[in-house]
């Protein structure tokens, strides 16, 4: 056999050509381990920004990841690191290399020529509310032989909010209409000579001055401008998250923040300046409750939502009735209430009884399940309105 000695074994050619190639073999991986360990995160990018800046809960929005190899050097394989919010859920085929415990850790392998980008889409849903950051990303080289060479952290500052789902339509409207006609009948009490909203027929209560006397002409009958005042309109939701018991009830709480969400939202578009105090922790730093002011207008339901987004419903400052004895004690008059609370005990009952009265209009809506009790509450300018929350 060609390179064999007669004996059966190999000649010294041979043997030299074979320690030759391995020698090749060796200073190849030795030469490109130096040339690839020196450069191959050189003129390397990685971006991870959403493709939205907001989305409510249950909605598909998309993580962009974006890594760029800017060089004449191949890269055979670079591994991408980073974790998010297990809030933020991956759909379809972006499920693939992540792993969920704490938080979603993923994983995505690219290969690369030389100056090539690659961009991929990853989509997700919005479970939960809240404001979510991704603030680094790290990636691993990998030799020609596939190797770990070394890893490099990316800051990233990837940021958006889940805001709070918004409740059906016909429902937030029962309680938008229970508003509006509370006001309205308050602000009747003190009309104001300004807003003009149409004509009626006399009564021995108007005042002369309020008669319309052409109108009375044509119709032969005496009839009297009718107003409406837009004046102190002061609506106040106060919202109630506190849940004291062994067992939780975190869907109540998070109906409650959607119920308040969609019921301001749609106050503010009804150009009514809203005020929302709750008893949980204000987002902004060393504040002790949750209190914001929102004129009317459209562009204040994104400050709103942003806010309410970053809400810690953990972090309860003090009890319900603590809440409404803080409004009673320093709240103004001519108010309405929207008071947002599930918990229904005989401590939050009596001081709702007090803090009502006739320049104190209060509107109780209660989160519960179904088949749960409301309480029974027969005492003037209150109006219970039982919620039931969807399993």
């Amino acid at each position: 056999m060609y390179g064999r000695s007669a004996d059966g074994k190999l000649d010294g050619t041979v043997i030299f050509m074979y320690l030759m190639l391995f020698a090749g073999v060796g200073l190849l991986w030795l030469l490109q381990k130096i040339c690839i360990r020196r450069l191959w995160d050189k003129k390397l990018s990685v971006s991870l920004k959403f493709r939205d800046a907001y989305i409510y809960e249950g909605e598909e929005s998309a993580l962009v990841e974006t890594v760029v190899n800017d060089k004449l050097l191949p890269v055979l394989a670079l591994g991408v690191h980073f974790a998010m919010s297990r809030n933020l859920q991956f759909q379809n085929e972006s499920v693939a290399n992540s792993n969920v415990t704490d938080q979603t850790y993923r994983k995505d392998v690219f290969s690369f020529l030389f100056h090539q980008q690659v961009r991929r889409t990853l989509a997700f849903r919005g479970k939960r509310r809240g404001f979510y950051q991704i603030q680094s990303a790290e990636i691993t080289g990998y030799d020609f032989f596939l190797d770990s060479i070394d890893s490099r952290t990316f800051a990233q500052h990837a940021q958006m909010y889940v805001f709070p789902a918004q409740v059906d339509v016909s429902r937030i409207s029962v309680i938008c209409n229970a508003v509006s006609g509370m006001v309205l009948s308050r602000n009747r009490l003190h009309p104001d000579p300004f807003e003009f909203s149409g004509i009626r027929g006399y009564t021995p209560a108007d005042p002369m001055n309020h008669i319309n006397w052409k109108a009375s002409s044509r119709t032969g009958e005496l009839m009297v401008n009718q107003f409406d005042s837009t004046t102190n309109v002061d609506v106040v939701i106060l919202l109630d998250v506190s849940d004291p018991y062994i067992l939780k009830n975190e869907d109540l709480q998070e109906e409650s923040i959607r119920i308040v969400s969609s019921l301001a939202a749609r106050l503010i578009q009804q150009k009514m300046p809203v005020r929302i105090i709750g008893n949980v922790a204000a987002p902004a730093e060393n504040a002790e409750s949750f209190c914001a002011y929102y004129p009317a207008g459209a562009g204040n339901i994104g400050n709103l939502n942003q806010q309410l987004a970053c809400l810690d419903t953990g972090n309860v400052r003090f009890s319900g009735a603590a809440l409404l004895q803080k409004e009673l004690e320093n709240g103004a008059d001519e108010r309405t209430y929207i008071f947002i609370s599930k918990n229904q005990e005989e401590e939050i009952v009596n001081v709702i009884r007090q803090l009502a009265s006739a320049n104190r209009q209060i509107l109780w809506v209660v989160p519960t399940r179904k088949g749960q009790g409301v309480p029974c509450l027969a005492v003037p300018y209150v109006k219970i309105l039982p919620w039931e929350v969807s399993a």
